[in-house]
């Protein structure tokens, strides 16, 4: 669970998971632009748990991994749609049968899970 607190500053808060990140929008709407948007969140989320699923498992697996950098987008440009475009990069030299276990490992990363499952909202309380 997180907690997003707001500060004082216009449309700022603050993530609070024992760690403080300061959260914002852009100055085009109204904010400071001094901190991640909630979007970049999503694709930090995204972008993160691919990453870490990616290191742990080639380690598991024997696979020497000395650099990976993943990077997620949000598309909303299509009605209805949501599509998160991904990048990764291994600066490895890895044969094609590890390339395409890579794959696999960014395909089933818990993150990308939860986001391909039908999602609900509940309320649990407003005070």
């Amino acid at each position: 669970m997180v907690r997003i607190k707001s500060t004082d500053q216009k449309y700022q808060c603050y993530l609070d998971n024992g760690q403080k990140i300061i959260v914002d929008t852009t100055s085009n709407k109204g904010g400071s632009s001094s901190g991640i948007r909630p979007h970049e969140l999503l694709e930090a989320a995204l972008a993160s748990c691919m990453n870490i699923s990616l290191r742990m498992q080639a380690e598991k697996e024997g696979i020497e991994l000395e650099k990976v950098e993943t990077t997620v987008s949000v598309n909303r440009n299509i009605a209805g749609k949501t599509i998160f475009e991904y990048e990764c990069t291994i600066l490895d030299e890895l044969d094609k049968q590890t390339l395409e276990r890579i794959k696999s490992i960014l395909q089933n990363c818990p993150v990308r899970k939860t986001l391909s499952k039908q999602i609900e909202f509940a309320e649990t309380s407003l005070n």
